[in-house]
């Protein structure tokens, strides 16, 4: 998945097309290693990725706290159908990624008409684009987290409002208090309280794409 930051070669101010190609075609060379060095394995991994049933579609909270899952595990909770559930959530998804995609181009496209240094804007392109990366990718495990730790710096140097930085640090720190939910009486949603990491993106997300003073001055 991360092969989508490929597209920031041929976005850049000056884009380098044979950057892209290359790059893209080291990254086919290396997957495809994978067919030689154990025959049978790749179709397999193909297999497990479009079959429904697989248990990996159904990992949620904190060990999966990616948009698609949320989505899933609310519809789920609501209407008691698994099925319908993953149905339904991945048309929520696109509509939510075609949302992020469309803000995200306002954003970057109003960054870079602004003031500030080339240098400076490729930075904070790269640190929002990858913040919109970590909300819309189906699958984000708990260790890919290590991904947001450089724009969420970035979004709390910011100088965004004091309030939303603190919730920024508390949604990062906290895993999940799914327990101490049902114990308050939240019967079923207390799944709500299994998706910090999640929030704590869509804050960092909001920070960079809309907080009006430059981020460029945090880098």
């Amino acid at each position: 998945m991360p092969v989508a930051f490929l597209g920031l070669a041929v976005v850049r101010p000056k884009p380098r097309p044979m950057l892209f190609l290359g790059a893209l075609a080291l990254a086919a060379g290396a997957f495809g290693l994978n067919e030689l060095a154990h025959p049978g394995l790749l179709k397999s991994f193909f297999h497990q990725l479009t079959d429904p049933s697989q248990p990996w579609r159904f990992e949620r909270g904190p060990n999966n706290c990616a948009a698609l899952g949320f989505f899933e595990h609310v519809i789920e909770v609501a209407t008691g159908d698994r099925a319908r559930a993953v149905s339904w959530a991945a048309r929520v998804h696109l509509v939510w990624t075609a949302a992020v995609a469309a803000a995200t181009g306002w954003a970057l496209l109003r960054q870079w008409r602004g003031p500030g240094g080339e240098r400076a804007k490729r930075l904070s392109t790269l640190m929002l684009l990858t913040a919109a990366y970590a909300l819309v990718v189906p699958r984000l495990k708990d260790y890919s987290f290590f991904l947001l730790i450089p724009p969420t710096l970035t979004a709390l140097e910011s100088g965004a409002p004091a309030g939303v930085l603190w919730t920024i640090v508390a949604f990062a720190v906290l895993n999940s208090t799914k327990a101490l939910g049902e114990k308050m009486g939240m019967g079923h949603w207390a799944i709500l309280l299994g998706y910090f990491k999640l929030y704590a993106v869509v804050l960092v997300w909001g920070v960079l794409a809309f907080h009006r003073k430059p981020v460029e001055t945090a880098t």
